[in-house]
């Protein structure tokens, strides 16, 4: 296995996580950013707000979306099996 497989394989693991964690870390961000206006609008200085709205928004993002990300990583997981042989040079 070389160099340049070893790259291509991270690059690959790298665009697989940042596609998943993608709409789970948008969510969380937008809620965070509207819970954020929404207190500095009424001042109110809750902290424990913003930090249940996130967990409530990632939760959500994840039941609506786990399937595609189960389909995602098994797509992966079945690209990175087929490779195998090639990788070890057969």
């Amino acid at each position: 296995m070389s160099t340049g497989d070893v790259s291509m394989l991270m690059q690959q693991a790298i665009k697989t996580l940042i596609t998943i964690l993608t709409p789970l870390l948008g969510s969380g961000l937008a809620v965070g950013v509207m819970v954020s206006l929404f207190q500095a609008t009424i001042q109110l200085n809750e902290q424990s707000l913003p930090f249940t709205m996130k967990l409530i928004a990632v939760f959500t993002a994840i039941m609506i979306s786990g399937t595609w990300i189960i389909e995602t990583i098994l797509n992966y997981t079945i690209s990175l099996w087929q490779d195998i042989p090639r990788l070890i040079g057969g």
